[in-house]
């Protein structure tokens, strides 16, 4: 179970298994159907005896919705299709990304915050929560960006970007949202 619900996996692999030494393996071609779209690699080449084995997943037209879905926030939900690239690198601690990244495509697309019971109860009492919440409770973007690391140690940083407008917000002025979340 690699944690992704995973479809039409296509790939083909070489695995070399001495008696003696180090098992390496290589995925010459990787593609998937996953969150609406597809997963794709050209080389996965990971040798054990090696400290080090980058390698690259591609991402088109990933289903914005299914994955906010699989990231179960409770409260959200979004629409629009997403590209990205995420370098991996398999190391001797275990699997991480630097720099990963997913960018919308045009035309854009909807996020639908509401949040939690609790955040909600805060939003009551704190101005620049209750602000955030009105503009993302139905936030039309034009570009999302989202740049992604993650540690063999779990730990996760996402720093997000999105630019659009509410059109029950202020007229439906241009926003520009810029946050960062971590977590293990």
């Amino acid at each position: 179970d690699p944690g992704l619900p995973l479809s039409n996996v296509s790939l083909d692999v070489i695995v070399n298994y001495p008696f003696d030494g180090p098992v390496s393996t290589q995925i010459t071609t990787l593609k998937a159907d996953a969150l609406g779209g597809q997963i794709s690699s050209e080389l996965i080449d990971i040798d054990k005896g090696r400290k080090s084995n980058p390698f690259l997943i591609r991402l088109e037209h990933i289903d914005a919705g299914q994955l906010a879905e699989f990231r179960k926030q409770e409260g959200l939900t979004a629409e629009g299709s997403l590209d990205g690239n995420l370098p991996f690198d398999w190391t001797d601690t275990g699997l991480k990304m630097t720099a990963g990244k997913l960018a919308s495509r045009d035309p854009g697309g909807l996020i639908r915050y509401l949040g939690t019971a609790s955040l909600q109860q805060f939003a009551a009492t704190d101005t620049a929560t209750r602000m955030a919440m009105q503009i993302l409770s139905d936030f039309r973007f034009k570009l999302l960006h989202i740049q992604a690391d993650y540690q063999p140690d779990g730990q996760l940083a996402l720093k997000i970007g999105i630019k659009g407008s509410n059109p029950g917000y202020e007229n439906g002025r241009p926003i520009e949202f810029n946050f960062n979340i971590e977590e293990n």
